[in-house]
C-alpha cells in the first residue's frame, strides 16, 4: 500500500543514517555531530522552538510525535489486537529491514517504551 514511499532495496547498503521521530532531538545531535566537529554548535544548538531559544527538537512544540497525547490516540484507533496484527503486517517488511533499526512496540506499551 505504500509501495511509492519505500526505498528500494538495492539501495539499503548505501544509508549510513537512520533517525526516528520518537528520538529526533538524540538522533539530530548525533547526525549533526557525525557531519562535523562544530556542525551542531552552528545548526542545532540554538535557535529553535516558539521563541527562538532552544536547542533543534529539545522541547514538545517542536517535535509532537511521540507524546501521551500520540498515544491516546493510537488507543482510540487501535482498538482491537486484530486491528494492531494488521498494521503490523502492512509494515513487516520495515521491521524486518537490518538498516532502518526499527522496533515494535504493542499499542499498550507506547508509554513506556518512550519514556516521555
Amino acid at each position: 500500500p505504500l509501495s511509492h514511499w519505500r526505498l528500494e532495496p538495492k539501495f539499503y547498503a548505501t544509508l549510513n543514517f537512520v533517525g526516528h521521530l520518537e528520538t529526533a532531538r538524540r538522533d539530530v545531535r548525533r547526525l549533526l555531530d557525525d557531519l562535523g566537529s562544530d556542525a551542531w554548535e552552528k545548526f542545532g544548538a540554538s535557535g529553535w522552538g516558539e521563541y527562538g531559544n532552544e536547542s533543534m527538537f529539545e522541547s514538545s512544540s517542536t517535535v509532537n510525535h511521540a507524546s501521551e497525547k500520540a498515544s491516546a490516540r493510537l488507543r482510540e484507533y487501535y482498538t482491537s489486537k486484530d486491528i494492531e496484527e494488521r498494521v503490523d503486517k502492512i509494515y513487516e517488511d520495515d521491521y524486518e529491514n537490518e538498516y532502518l533499526n526499527l522496533s515494535r512496540v504493542p499499542i499498550g506499551e507506547v508509554e513506556s517504551f518512550y519514556k516521555w
